[in-house]
């Protein structure tokens, strides 16, 4: 319990010390010096507006040579359609689900 708070009071430090508020939108969150994204989302498609949907998306905002790191459960054949996509714009892609499917999530 104390290393998540030790962990959240350096998170809201980090943050007052940036600009005072958290990101309300994918285009503040990452720049152009972001060098990876992890996310947890429910499901597949909330993983492809995400990453691939139209406008503000991972796709068009991550950097060159950046990496997006997937902890949420997908199917096989989406992981590979999605690094194929990132990976032919320079941006790397790790699938690595928490829960080993949706029965035992």
């Amino acid at each position: 319990v104390e290393a998540v708070q030790r962990f959240h009071a350096e998170a809201q430090t980090a943050q007052k010390a940036s600009n005072g508020s958290a990101p309300s939108s994918l285009c503040e969150a990452i720049k152009e010096t972001t060098n990876f994204a992890v996310m947890s989302l429910v499901n597949e498609a909330q993983c492809e507006q995400v990453c691939f949907g139209g406008g503000e998306n991972l796709l068009n905002l991550m950097p060159k040579g950046s990496c997006v790191i997937l902890t949420s459960t997908v199917t096989a054949t989406w992981a590979k359609k999605a690094d194929e996509k990132f990976r032919s714009s320079g941006i790397f892609f790790v699938d690595c689900p928490v829960s080993g499917g949706p029965a035992r999530a």
